[in-house]
């Protein structure tokens, strides 16, 4: 039995010195960032276990092990009994042969450059209480750190985190910070991202400052949602900022589905097309098939200027050669959500040939297919517009007259991107 003198004798002993280091060695340490030796009267004894523990995380109290670490050399405090039961690596680093065990006999710091000390704390505060602070800007810093100490937990967490924070703001920075991890699930996620919606991200200031790796990982993927003079458009946009890349572009699939309308056919001297589109469930457009094709011969080489807008809002406009026989042109912008949305498609003539009489559709009737079946997809014809826009004019159409420019849609169901 303890007597109560005892126990005021343990009340009345000297407090650990705040400058002295583990087994009163003076020269173990040297200067620290870690929190000064908590006092015995400076500790919470009524807190939950885990905030016992979240106090002890770079604390000198006890800490029989230090870390140098960073670039900085900064000195993070820590406690054998605790790493050593949390992480396999740490555990062989203290208790086996390597230099780092040996070395902490005389309690030489551990030497850790590849880790920066605000990543290895967060590495602490997993070990010690089960808590961490994952965010978008450091999650691949911790996710290397979990990985090179086999901390499984951890590393699910940032998985988790990688499908949670990587957004189309950062996806840019995220791809371009793991060039220097090359985490192939990180890697999968931006690409799959940014090849999902190529000419949002082709306007950013972060697509030119990516690195040629991260530029011909792009570049090489063999589908994605632009033509290719649209990508070989930012590829001499970026070679203007950082120099020659040596890319050569083959050819390219895009991911999104066809969706072809189909009917009888006629010619009109104006094919300026409007339609309403309706869904049941989500569904994106990347752009669409133009159908242009003059009924008389063309003696000279001329063109006319594809202009497509969604709800009013130009999206793209394009300038194509008008030949004598049909061609379908391909014309993709940025993703758009298709909700019951109005698509205004118009092909100015040069006035020379405001008399020449072009191919069209003369129905909306869209082709059975997966997507359609799925999104429950319909087009119908939006009557007739006046004045659509103030730059691009639409001319009216009688009630019983439909005019249909437009070959296919370049769709996406938005459920079959997230199974992706």
């Amino acid at each position: 039995m303890i007597s109560l003198g005892a126990t005021m004798d343990i009340q009345k002993s000297e407090p650990i010195s705040d400058n002295s280091p583990p087994n009163g060695n003076p020269n173990v340490f040297g200067s620290s960032t870690a929190t000064k030796s908590r006092l015995a009267r400076d500790i919470d004894f009524t807190s939950p276990i885990t905030s016992r523990l979240k106090q002890l995380v770079n604390n000198e109290y006890l800490s029989d092990v230090v870390f140098r670490v960073g670039k900085a050399g900064v000195l993070i405090h820590a406690h054998k009994i605790i790493i050593t039961l949390g992480s396999e690596v740490f555990y062989a680093q203290i208790n086996g042969h390597f230099a780092e065990a040996k070395a902490n006999k005389d309690f030489a710091p551990v030497i850790v450059t590849d880790i920066e000390p605000d990543i290895f704390t967060e590495v602490l505060k997993h070990i010690y209480y089960e808590n961490v602070n994952i965010t978008a800007s450091n999650m691949l810093d911790i996710y290397y750190a979990s990985e090179k100490y086999l901390l499984d937990i951890l590393s699910l967490k940032c998985q988790e985190a990688f499908y949670n924070k990587i957004s189309e703001k950062n996806v840019l920075a995220i791809f371009e910070h793991n060039r220097k991890y090359k985490f192939d699930v990180v890697d999968r996620i931006c690409l799959e991202m940014i090849c999902d919606n190529p000419l949002k991200f082709f306007k950013q200031k972060g697509f030119l400052e990516l690195s040629n790796e991260g530029l011909i990982m792009i570049t090489d993927r063999p589908a994605i949602n632009c033509l290719k003079g649209q990508l070989q458009e930012v590829i001499e946009s970026w070679e203007g900022e950082n120099g020659p890349s040596s890319i050569v572009l083959d050819s390219k699939e895009v991911l999104c589905e066809k969706l072809h309308f189909f009917s009888e056919t006629s010619f009109s001297t104006n094919v300026d097309t409007s339609f309403r589109l309706t869904v049941e469930s989500p569904a994106n457009l990347y752009g669409m098939g133009v159908l242009v094709g003059a009924k008389s011969q063309i003696k000279t080489p001329a063109e006319v200027e594809i202009i497509v807008m969604v709800e009013n809002k130009l999206l793209a406009s394009k300038k194509v050669p008008i030949l004598n026989n049909l061609r379908t042109y391909d014309i993709m912008f940025e993703k758009q959500t298709i909700d019951n949305c109005t698509v205004q498609v118009t092909i100015k003539k040069p006035l020379y040939l405001e008399n020449v009489q072009l191919l069209h559709f003369t129905k909306f009737q869209l082709i059975s297919t997966d997507i359609q079946n799925k999104c429950k997809i319909t087009c119908c014809s939006d009557g007739y517009q006046q004045n659509c826009s103030t730059e691009y004019h639409y001319c009216s159409y009688g009630s019983s007259i439909v005019v249909n420019c437009v070959s296919y849609l370049m769709c996406q169901a938005m459920d079959d991107q997230i199974s992706q």
